[in-house]
This record gives structure tokens, C-alpha cells and sequence, in this order.
């Protein structure tokens, strides 16, 4: 929706489809933003989509990248505003249960082993949002094991 409102491109197009666990590449532009710039040059993160932009909209940076979306994150310039095409808050756990239950993001596989195939326990992108709590919404650092239930229910409290 960010990309739309920014006057960006999406498309639905079957090529740009991604499921499961995926490397995205930082851009020179992520070394800027202080949700990336911790991580490495290249990372796995969980996805699961159909809609991909693929073309950035006014004062839109693009931050990262993956084989099949020239877009996976981005920031609106002079804003706090970010767009995020996999993620953050899910586990491999989380994404085969996902998975589970819409298997027409596995088309023409046998879901079980699409998606043993497609899931990795390795994936990073936990880590951007973990930075984004630890910058915006706590005045500390949120451990990586810290569940989101956790991180809903403190933030809640406040």
C-alpha cells in the first residue's frame, strides 16, 4: 500500500511470487537507515507473497533486494516510514504452520516437503524488527529470543 500511495508500481505477476526462506541483498542505501545497517550484505529472511513492487514510488529509497523482487525493503525519505516485503515476525516454525494453511503458495508441490524445501532455520530478518522496537518503541535493547507476544504484551502495558 506504501508503494501505491507513493505513486510505486506492484504487480502480481507469477515470476515475482517468493515462498519460504529467501537471501535478500542490501543496497549501498541501507548503510543509512539504522534498521539495516547492523546487518550483513546478504541475509535470509521468511517470506511469503504475491504482490511485489517493482517499481519505487516518489521520494521512496530502496534498501534491499531479492533474486525475484528488485524491492524488499525500502524507507520513505525524510520520513519514519518503512515498507518490508518479507517477515520480521516470523520463525521457520511460524512460516511452515503458515504454509500449512495457504497451500496455494506452493502450487503443484506436495506441501510437506515444499515446504521443508523452502523453509531454512537460518533466516535473520527477526533482526530488523528487533532494531525497529529498540529504536522507536523501547529505550533498550530487545533480545533476539524475545517472542513478539512478549514484545505486544510489554508495549501494551505502557
Amino acid at each position: 500500500l506504501i508503494t501505491l500511495h507513493q505513486g510505486g508500481e506492484i504487480t502480481n505477476h507469477e515470476e515475482y511470487h517468493e515462498t519460504g526462506t529467501c537471501e535478500v541483498f542490501l543496497k549501498e542505501t541501507s548503510q543509512r537507515c539504522d534498521l539495516f545497517s547492523q546487518l550483513p550484505e546478504k541475509f535470509k529472511v521468511q517470506l511469503g507473497h504475491k504482490d511485489t513492487p517493482i517499481e519505487e514510488g516518489e521520494d521512496m529509497i530502496s534498501l534491499a533486494y531479492s533474486e525475484d523482487a528488485p524491492i524488499q525493503a525500502f524507507k520513505i525519505q525524510d520520513k519514519q516510514a518503512w515498507g518490508i516485503l518479507f517477515h520480521p515476525e516470523l520463525n521457520a516454525d511460524r512460516i511452515r504452520d503458515r504454509l500449512k494453511m495457504l497451500t496455494d503458495y506452493l502450487p503443484g508441490e506436495d506441501v510437506e516437503e515444499g515446504i521443508m524445501k523452502e523453509v531454512d532455520n537460518e533466516a535473520l530478518g527477526h533482526q530488523v524488527l528487533h532494531k525497529f522496537l529498540q529504536t522507536f518503541i523501547f529505550d533498550q535493547k530487545v533480545e533476539d529470543n524475545v517472542q513478539l507476544s512478549e514484545v505486544i504484551n510489554q508495549v501494551s502495558k505502557k
